[in-house]
C-alpha cells in the first residue's frame, strides 16, 4: 500500500511539473499573440495545475486505514475534491465562452494564425509525450485522481492538435469571401473547443456527487456482481438475502447478507464465502471491504 501511495505521488508530481512548464509557455504566447484560444488553454491548464498541486498533498490521506472515528477514512475527500475540480473547470470554460462571444460582438481579433498553429503543434506533441509517460508509470495503479489527470492530458493532446489544424485554414481563405471570417476565427475556435471540453467536468461533478452521497456503483456493475455473488452463495448451500454496495472515491464497501438452511450458522461456511467472493470484488475495485452476515429477520 505504501509503495502504491509513493508511486501515485510520483506520477502526480510529474504531471504537476509538466503543467507548470505548459502553463508558463501558454501564458507567454497568449500575451505575445493576443490569441483567445491560447488564453483558453492557459486558463484551463492553470486550473488543472492548481488542482494537481492539491492532489499531490491529498494522495497520502487516501491510503490511511479506516478507524472508528473515521469509518470511511478519507475516501470522501477524493469525491469532494473531484467535485470542486469539475466545478472550477466548468466555470472557467463557461466564462471563456462568454468572453469570446463578447469579443466577436466588438469586431473580433486579428492574430498571426501561422504562429499560433506552430505553437499548438508543439503543445500537442509535448502533451502526447507527457500522456505516454504518465500512462507508463500509472499502469499498475487504479485511482480516480490519476484517471482525471490522464483525461486532462488526453484533452490537451486532442484540443491542441485540432486548434493547430484549424489555424492553418485562414491561409486558404485569402482572396476568397471567407477572408471576412478571419478576425473572428480565433474566437470561433476557442468557443468550439470550450463546448467540446465542457461536458466532461459536468459528468465529473455528477459522478463524484453520487459517490459523496454514498450511492451504489453503476447499475450494470451492481447487477453483474449480484448474479455472480448469488451463484456463489447457492454453490455453498446458502441463499443470498441482500447485497449492499457503497462506493466513494476509490473505496468500496460490500455487505452480503445470507440465509442459511435451518438456524445453524457455521463460521467455516461464512469464511468459505468470504474467500470466494473477495477475489471477485477485487477484480472490479481497487480498495474493497467485504462483510458477510447471516440474515436475522424472518
Amino acid at each position: 500500500m505504501f509503495r502504491k501511495m509513493k508511486k501515485e505521488q510520483s506520477v502526480l508530481l510529474i504531471s504537476l511539473f509538466a503543467s507548470v512548464a505548459f502553463v508558463l509557455a501558454e501564458l507567454f504566447m497568449a500575451l505575445y499573440s493576443g490569441s483567445r484560444s491560447v488564453w483558453m488553454d492557459a486558463a484551463f491548464d492553470g486550473v488543472e495545475l492548481i488542482i494537481t498541486g492539491i492532489s499531490v498533498l491529498l494522495a497520502p490521506l487516501l491510503y490511511q486505514p479506516v478507524t472508528e472515528r473515521q469509518p470511511f477514512g478519507f475516501s470522501q475527500c477524493e469525491s469532494l475534491f473531484l467535485i470542486v475540480k469539475g466545478l472550477m473547470l466548468a466555470l472557467v470554460t463557461g466564462g471563456l465562452i462568454l468572453d469570446n462571444i463578447q469579443l466577436m460582438l466588438h469586431g473580433g481579433n486579428q492574430i498571426d494564425t501561422g504562429l499560433i498553429a506552430g505553437f499548438e503543434w508543439a503543445v500537442a506533441l509535448g502533451s502526447v509525450a507527457i500522456l505516454l509517460l504518465l500512462r507508463y508509470y500509472s499502469r499498475v495503479l487504479s485511482s480516480p485522481m490519476l484517471a482525471a489527470e490522464l483525461y486532462g492530458w488526453k484533452v490537451d493532446c486532442i484540443s491542441s492538435g485540432c486548434v493547430a489544424a484549424a489555424f492553418m485554414l485562414p491561409a486558404l481563405f485569402r482572396g476568397t469571401p471567407l477572408e471576412a471570417v478571419t478576425p473572428y476565427f480565433d474566437q470561433i475556435v476557442a468557443i468550439a473547443l470550450s463546448l467540446t471540453i465542457l461536458p466532461q467536468p459536468i459528468r465529473m461533478v455528477i459522478e463524484s456527487l453520487r459517490e459523496l452521497l454514498l450511492f451504489a456503483p453503476p447499475r450494470k456493475t451492481v447487477e453483474t456482481l449480484h448474479s455472480q455473488v448469488a451463484a456463489i452463495c447457492a454453490e455453498c448451500g446458502m441463499q443470498m438475502d441482500f447485497l449492499d454496495m457503497v462506493q466513494t472515491g476509490r473505496k468500496t464497501w460490500v455487505e452480503v447478507t445470507v440465509r442459511c438452511a435451518g438456524d445453524d450458522v457455521k463460521i467455516s461456511h461464512l469464511k468459505e464465502l468470504y474467500r470466494r467472493i473477495l477475489p471477485l470484488l477485487q477484480e472490479q475495485f481497487e480498495q474493497v471491504d467485504l462483510e458477510i452476515l447471516p440474515a436475522l429477520n424472518g
